[in-house]
């Protein structure tokens, strides 16, 4: 998917050193304003954390053991796709964190601004990343840039 932004969704960080068909971490977010979910007394949610995994030729090893641990989701994997492609699949994630955060609010709340250095403060940047040059960072957390 590659890093986004838009007004209701995207991912503004996705890290990987481009060695293998998935990156390594992936940020992303999406704002349920146009959709919103309605309920009168109770809600109960239930995750389901599936990913995308791509395979290619002479990852037959890595394949069959990432077959073994993350259950089939979707329609199955889909093989003999052509040249270097072994098969691409989705697949429940064992290998993932997320959060999800429910906010319903009487009235419109202003949100605090965020600042890019408190928010990287405590992640540790891999030796093959770059620092993102300021004015992506700007235009990523400042709306109004965009």
């Amino acid at each position: 998917m590659g890093a986004h932004s838009a007004p209701y969704g995207g991912a503004p960080l996705v890290v990987g050193d481009g060695s293998g068909p998935n990156p390594d971490f992936v940020g992303f977010y999406r704002w349920h304003v146009a959709d919103p979910v309605m309920f009168e007394r109770s809600l109960r949610v239930t995750i389901q954390q599936i990913g995308a995994m791509f395979f290619l030729d002479g990852q037959e090893t890595e394949l069959e053991a990432y077959e073994a641990t993350n259950p089939v989701a979707g329609d199955g994997w889909h093989r003999d796709l052509g040249p270097g492609m072994l098969a691409w699949g989705i697949a429940e994630r064992v290998d993932d964190y997320c959060a999800t955060a429910y906010v319903y609010c009487l009235e419109a709340q202003a949100v605090p601004r965020l600042t890019v250095d408190s928010a990287l403060a405590d992640i540790e940047r891999r030796d093959y990343e770059e620092p993102l040059p300021q004015e992506h960072l700007s235009a990523v957390v400042d709306p109004a840039s965009n």
